[in-house]
């Protein structure tokens, strides 16, 4: 709600504490926005390697990505931008193993 204002005034950070709450707890959703909020600057600084760590969680969780979607996020990304995503989406994976 925060994100968008639906019935509050939109708040940025507001809400990427509430994604981010929601992701510990297994949300695929929530995941798929924090790469979005990341990708796009959205009341952060645009972070593509941050953006690129929270796809790679959620598709670790959905095993399914949509069409494009992982071209689409290297496509600004240096390898070793891609490699620290990678190794930052399985340290995350594995700190929060117990909630998934």
């Amino acid at each position: 709600m925060y994100d968008k204002g639906y019935g509050v005034p939109q708040h940025y950070a507001e809400a990427l504490k509430w994604y981010r709450l929601a992701a510990e707890q297994g949300s695929v959703e929530a995941m798929l926005e924090l790469s979005s909020i990341y990708r796009n600057g959205r009341g952060v600084p645009q972070d593509n390697v941050t953006a690129y760590m929270w796809f790679a969680i959620h598709a670790a969780d959905v095993y399914v990505e949509e069409p494009n979607s992982r071209e689409t996020a290297e496509k600004d990304m240096t390898p070793t931008d891609i490699s620290r995503a990678e190794v930052m989406a399985r340290e995350w994976l594995e700190a929060h193993k117990q909630n998934r």
